[in-house]
């Protein structure tokens, strides 16, 4: 049976290549809608187009997407069909829509919309009128308002021939001038019309037919070019327009009319006139406004809207205005045109669906080998028997693959520019190989197959003809098989227009098998020696991964001297290419073993080292090296035993030599043309894009030489291993060296956790390590276990340094850790020995200085930080023995109340603190004995230099040793230390001040106002300051009490009494005085106050207890308060004259006032008769008081302004 004979429709049949969107062959538009196939998607778009068209009447736009060959156009000029409903002889466009939809579910939309409206359809391309333009940009409203106007049937090749048949039309008169002009010229009116001399007919028909408005030929002249200059049309008029001829429709078919634009491939007349974006929101708006539901509007494009907007619009605003007025936006998707060319083009009779049944049954596996594609799987479907049988004698990936091919063909065509826009329809195509009489496939017998080659020539069309003319000379390289060099070009050509499709000898393979029985094998062959004749002459070029190019005519021959001159480059230059390239991307030489510590790892690369750092040697031996199997087995033999080398062996891949040596000449001759092009911009530009081309090769071989490594084998201990699963260098490296290491560091796992920083800092913390640790067993009962396996070889490792050196240094210290058999960090190594440091094992002295205690500054830093780790110097800790710890021990706890573990450490460090715990206290007793000349001087600074030089010992051993030794020494006067701290802690310190005050500074003054048992007093102040001497005055506290308060409280009593007598003396004097009528009489203040001190200058108020002898106030004794107390008299006088001397200045000072009237004195005489008699005068005293009472008693007739005469 023959292909052509499978089909339902007959093969040959014509079928429109290209959907026009204004097509007025009635014949096309029946056929179009016969075979229109509607799909479950299409059945969808549909619906929602006819009802919003039913029922809203709001927004009126439609935006209708999909790439070239989705079947867009088809789509709108169906819907415009429906909306029109044209009527052919037999049947409406309606009626043949509905018996295509198997659901029916259309249907009722339709009628509904035929029984309600009248619609009117303006449909057009917009690419074809802007190529009619000839470059000038016509705004889209006029286009459209053209469009209407030939829909009409007016002229618009001359926009206003049909203004004026439009003009006529509304008049009425357009029929009358039609057949006018026709009598006048014997000619049609369509055939004037296009012609210069139209114009001198029109004009004399204008006059004939409306000769009220157009009465001469002048006139009508006028009217002509008043058209010809006609304003540009808007939104606004276009609409009003539109709106009045809806609106006269309905006056004339009294139906409800209305008007539908379509405006098809609107998306690439936007990409060259952006701002058209805008005036297509401006259009929708204005006809939902003015129209309010009678015009509608609608346009297609390759692009979504939303991908239009944000590509043209600047802000997110603009963009939304734009997306909402086109509320239906519609995309059509390549599922879709599958099945559209299945039932247009590919139907099959229902009689020969078994023959093809059959034909898939016994090819199913070879089929399905076909069909698999290298990283395409996702956009290939699925094999099936359904499928297989619908596209038969194509495959089910063929339109998914070609019709992105195709559209980037035809988008980059010069040819596709230059026609403006044509799309070739991918059903045209289809149905073109089936006929094609080059191909000859309809009279092929069933088995045969289509193959991607046949598709270049349903679009030589939009192929550059040197490329054409290129590929049809490649048949000449090879006399025998130049028909398959040809085919495989063509399929080269096409997938360079693809970007998912691997170009490889398989893929290329699969794409030309013709027949489901072909031998896939020889054909591979085939194509493999096809490919490298094509290579070998420059007409393709391969990548690293084996992918193939077409190469275009003007590359052509730069490939073919590069071949030429491939001897150029030798094997050393491939070699020392390929180690260049490893040092690129093997960039490892350091593994993080376990995630605990890095090992260094040796490298050499095909016997060159790389990287000498480490015990573990990894050997890489490349793809230049991995074909030697004599140098494999030396390595096996050579590693027997050998725990420390490693090889590794690339997978051999002969084709990274040949890319190597690709990549060289290619870079030597573009250097070299680089010079010799650098004035000319095209072949400068040429260069360029060869030397991008020879950069991705260069990246390609770097990912094969990773490749094969990744994908190679390693020797080890005199086997072959594969490498393991992993897919990057870095895994595949740290697998293999995490073999080794562990076989040269055999005691790492005496460790075998990591060790940070924190963890050494928690060792001055109080012993609180990490939970992790605790399996090395370093802590037992919160004390270091020196017994622990690691602290145990840290210790072995000092001392063997030690006698070795005679000294052991930190770097020492961690070199030994750090190579075999250990292997250990500086972490660790610096824990395990801060540990042993702290529990006294080991001794530490950095830049000169010994440190004895774990809590000295700077320690910590020491063992924190590896550089100064480095210089310090360790040794092995004095023995201290068993008795001596025990005797340390008693005496913590015994003299200092310390209690201790028996640990060097603990011993030590408890010693130390009490030390200095003592010493601080010392120096604060050591002040106060100076202070208060106490008698424990010698004996407190003897204890406090025992001290001193104990803690100055240099060893921990050294320290506790001393203690227990020294204790002789230093007994006697701790204990005489101790007796004090207690006085002074008890609170007698103040009573002893007190005491040595009194003593001092009271007593002995006042003694020799003593005459009562003064001997007694002074024998017992002595025996007082002989016991205050001595250290034992502490223990007979008691009796020096005693005595004191025998001399002390017998003087308070007596103080206290003679205070209160002073004061009340000279109160009552001062009493007295304030009552005294001359010192009422005194005016002065100052004067009064001045009399008054005679005496208050001797008061003190303050009430004495018996802790303040002598008074704090006046701070006098009981000696010079009775002194005072005798004197009373004196101060009477002294007072009395001051008194005297006030008033006699104050007479004075009135008397010299001139503004006050003298009065004249009065005289009083008084008769010595008045003065007292009858006294007897004995004594000076007696004498003194009888002048006094005279004196008082004529100072106050004095004091009131009265002169005395003594009679």
């Amino acid at each position: 049976m023959l292909i052509k004979d499978l089909f339902r429709d007959r093969i040959e049949r014509y079928i429109n290549p290209v959907i026009k969107v204004q097509e007025d062959d009635v014949n096309v538009a029946k056929q179009e809608l016969q075979e229109y196939v509607i799909t479950d998607q299409l059945r969808e778009h549909f619906k929602e187009c006819l009802d919003k068209y039913l029922n809203d009447k709001n927004k009126v736009g439609y935006w209708i997407s999909g790439w070239f060959g989705s079947g867009k156009s088809h789509f709108l000029k169906i819907f415009g069909y429906l909306l029109e409903n044209h009527q052919f002889d037999d049947c409406s466009a309606a009626d043949i829509f509905v018996r295509r939809d198997e659901t029916n579910i259309l249907k009722n939309y339709v009628e509904k919309i035929n029984e309600t409206y009248k619609t009117t359809v303006v449909m057009f391309d917009i690419l074809e009128e802007a190529a009619k333009s000839e470059g000038k940009v016509e705004p889209i409203e006029q286009t459209i308002y053209k469009q209407w106007l030939s829909k009409r049937g007016f002229y618009t090749g001359k926009l206003w021939v049909a203004e004026m048949e439009k003009e006529l039309s509304d008049e009425g008169k357009y029929e009358e001038f039609v057949q006018t002009i026709e009598e006048m010229s014997n000619r049609k009116w369509k055939d004037i019309r296009p012609t210069r001399i139209g114009q001198n007919y029109i004009q004399r028909a204008l006059v004939r037919v409306l000769p009220e408005q157009i009465p001469t030929e002048s006139i009508a002249k006028d009217y002509i070019e008043d058209l010809k200059r006609s304003k540009g049309i808007s939104a606004s008029i276009l609409a009003d327009e539109l709106c009045k001829y809806v609106d006269e429709l309905d006056r004339q078919n009294g139906l409800n009319n209305r008007l539908f634009v379509i405006v098809d491939e609107i998306g690439q007349y936007i990409s060259a006139n952006p701002e058209v974006i805008g005036y297509l929101q401006a259009i929708e708006s204005t006809f939902a406004r003015k129209g309010k539901g009678k015009l509608w509007f609608s346009v297609s494009s390759q692009n979504k809207l939303e991908q239009i907007t944000e590509q043209y619009l600047k802000t997110e605003d603009e963009v939304n205005k734009v997306i909402d007025r086109f509320e239906v936006r519609i995309h059509l998707t390549p599922e879709n045109l599958d099945k559209v060319i299945n039932q247009r083009v590919l139907k099959k009779k229902s009689d020969v669906v078994k023959d093809i049944d059959r034909l898939y049954e016994s090819n199913k596996g070879k089929l399905l080998s076909i069909l698999e594609f290298k990283d395409f799987k996702k956009y290939m479907p699925k094999l099936n028997k359904e499928d297989f049988i619908d596209t038969y004698p194509f495959l089910p990936y063929h339109i998914r693959l070609i019709q992105p091919i195709y559209y980037n063909v035809i988008s980059n065509s010069k040819v596709n520019k230059k026609l403006g826009g044509t799309n070739r329809s991918m059903i045209k195509a289809t149905q073109g190989i089936l006929i094609d009489s080059n191909v000859n496939v309809k009279e092929k017998n069933i088995g045969e197959l289509v193959t991607l080659d046949m598709f270049f020539e349903q679009a030589k069309e939009f192929i550059d003809d040197q490329i054409q003319i290129s590929i049809k000379e490649a048949e000449q390289l090879d006399p025998n098989n130049g028909e398959l060099l040809v085919k495989i070009l063509k399929v080269l050509y096409l997938l360079d227009n693809d970007d998912k499709l691997q170009k490889d000898i398989d893929t290329i393979t699969k794409l030309l098998i013709n027949n489901v029985n072909a031998d896939f094998i020889y054909i591979l062959e085939e194509i493999k020696s096809s490919l490298d004749v094509l290579y070998r002459h420059g007409y393709v070029e391969k990548d690293a991964h084996g992918n193939y190019k077409f190469i275009a005519p003007e590359e052509q021959s730069f490939r073919q001297e590069a071949i030429s001159r491939s001897n150029e480059i030798g094997v050393r230059d491939i070699n020392k290419k390929v180690k260049e390239v490893i040092d690129g991307v093997f960039t490892i030489t350091r593994i993080n073993y376990k995630n605990i510590r890095p090992f260094d790892i040796q490298l050499t690369i095909d016997d060159e080292v790389r990287n000498s750092r480490g015990l573990v040697s990894l050997n890489l031996n490349s793809v230049m090296q991995s074909s030697d199997k004599l140098r494999k087995q030396q390595h096996l033999m050579k590693s027997i035993g050998d725990s420390r080398n490693i090889y590794w062996y690339a997978k051999y891949d002969s084709t990274i030599d040949e890319d190597v040596q690709q990549y060289l000449i290619f870079n030597k001759i573009i250097d070299e043309y680089r010079r010799k092009w650098s004035s000319d911009e095209d072949k400068s530009y040429f260069l360029r894009k060869e030397e991008q081309k020879n950069i991705k090769l260069y990246e390609d071989i770097k990912e094969k030489i990773e490749k094969s490594l990744i994908n190679g084998t390693y020797i080890y201990q005199g086997k072959e291993f594969p490498t393991s699963d992993k897919s990057d260098l870095k895994s595949i490296f740290e697998d293999i060296a995490n073999l080794a290491i562990p076989k040269v560091y055999h005691r790492f796992d005496m460790v075998g956790i990591k060790i940070i920083k924190e963890d050494i800092q928690s060792v001055f913390k109080g012993n609180q390590l990490s939970i992790d640790l605790s399996g090395l067993n370093l802590i037992q009962d919160t004390n270091v276990n020196a017994e622990s396996a690691v602290l145990k070889e840290v210790l072995n490792e000092i001392k063997t340094l030690k006698n070795k050196y005679g000294q052991c240094i930190g770097k020492d210290l961690l070199s030994v850790f750090d190579n075999e058999p250990y292997g250990w960090a500086s972490e660790a190594v610096r824990l395990f020995t801060a540990l042993l440091f702290k529990n006294g094992n080991i001794e530490l002295n950095y830049e000169g200085k010994d440190f004895l205690d774990y809590n000295q500054s700077g320690v910590r830093d020491i063992f924190e930080n590896e550089p100064n780790f480095r210089k310090a110097i360790f040794k092995l800790a004095v023995v201290v023995g068993a008795s001596t710890r025990q005797k340390c021990q008693d005496i913590l706890m015994n003299m200092f109340n310390k209690r201790s573990e028996d640990t060097l450490v603990e011993l030590y460090s408890n010693t130390r603190n009490v030390l200095i715990d003592y010493r601080n206290d010392i120096s604060a007793i050591k002040e106060i004995i100076s202070s208060n000349n106490l008698a424990f001087k010698d004996s407190i600074e003897k204890l406090d230099v025992i001290f001193n030089t104990m803690l100055k010992s240099k060893t921990q051993g050294e320290t506790i040793n001393n203690f227990v030794q020294k204790f002789s020494e230093y007994g006697t006067f701790l204990s005489k230390y101790k007796k004090l701290k207690s006085f002074i802690d008890n609170g007698n310190l103040k009573e002893y001040k007190k005491m040595k005050h009194f003593l001092n500074n009271v007593w002995i003054i006042e003694i020799d106002r003593n005459t009562a048992d003064i001997k007694t007093k002074e024998k017992i102040y002595d025996q007082i300051m002989n016991d205050l001497k001595s250290e034992s005055f502490v223990d007979s506290w008691s009796n020096v009490r005693e005595n004191f308060y025998k001399l002390y409280d017998p003087y308070v009593k007596e103080y206290i009494e003679t205070h209160e007598i002073l004061y009340k003396l000279y109160n009552e004097k001062i009493e007295e005085m304030r009552k005294n009528k001359s010192f009422l009489n005194l005016k002065s203040e100052i004067g009064k106050g001045d009399i008054l001190s005679t005496f208050s200058d001797k008061l003190c108020s303050h009430s004495i207890t018996k802790l303040e002898i002598p008074c704090p106030i006046c701070r006098t004794f009981i000696r010079d308060m009775k002194t005072i107390i005798d004197a009373v008299d004196v101060y009477q006088e002294k007072a009395m004259d001051k008194l005297y001397k006030y008033l006699n200045k104050q007479i004075e000072e009135e008397r010299e006032e001139d503004e006050v009237e003298v009065l004249k004195p009065v005289i009083k005489h008084l008769s010595t008769k008045s003065f007292p008699k009858n006294v007897l005068l004995k004594s000076p005293k007696s004498v003194k008081d009888y002048l006094k009472k005279i004196e008082k008693q004529l100072m106050e007739d004095i004091s009131a302004g009265n002169s005395i005469m003594i009679e």
